[in-house]
């Protein structure tokens, strides 16, 4: 199994996008109406329409948001 945080996967995006500075893993317990797992294309989507429609949403992303681990 490939370790999915080691590259981006080839794209617009990992061309042009700035580097970023990891971001730390959860301390504590978080509470939403609910929680979109992955936040790639259709997850930032899922979640946008989600809070728009007046709920409270987490996203969780394992790597990047839009890192694009489905490369196609």
């Amino acid at each position: 199994m490939t370790d999915i945080t080691e590259a981006h996967a080839p794209s617009y995006y990992a061309a042009t996008a700035p580097e970023r500075s990891a971001r730390p893993a959860l301390a504590e317990p978080v509470r939403a109406d609910v929680a979109v797992i992955g936040a790639g294309f259709t997850g930032l989507n899922a979640a946008l329409t989600l809070a728009e429609a007046g709920r409270s949403v987490v996203g969780l992303e394992q790597n990047r948001v839009g890192w694009g681990g489905c490369p196609g």
